[in-house]
C-alpha cells in the first residue's frame, strides 16, 4: 500500500512541474518581444550551422 501511494504523489509532483514549466513557456511564447528574439536566435543558429559545412 505504501509504494502505491508514494507512486501517486511522484506522479502528481511531476503533473504539478509539467503544468508550472508549461504555464511559463507559453507565457514566453505568447510576449511579442521574447518570441522574435527567439526567432532571430535560431535562424543565426541555422545559419552558423549551415556555414560550418559550406565549401570555399
Amino acid at each position: 500500500m505504501k509504494n502505491s501511494n508514494k507512486s501517486f504523489g511522484s506522479a502528481l509532483k511531476g503533473m504539478a512541474l509539467g503544468l508550472t514549466v508549461g504555464t511559463i513557456a507559453t507565457m514566453i511564447f505568447s510576449s511579442n518581444k521574447a518570441s522574435k528574439k527567439l526567432k532571430r536566435t535560431a535562424e543565426n543558429t541555422a545559419e552558423n550551422i549551415t556555414s560550418m559545412f559550406k565549401m570555399n
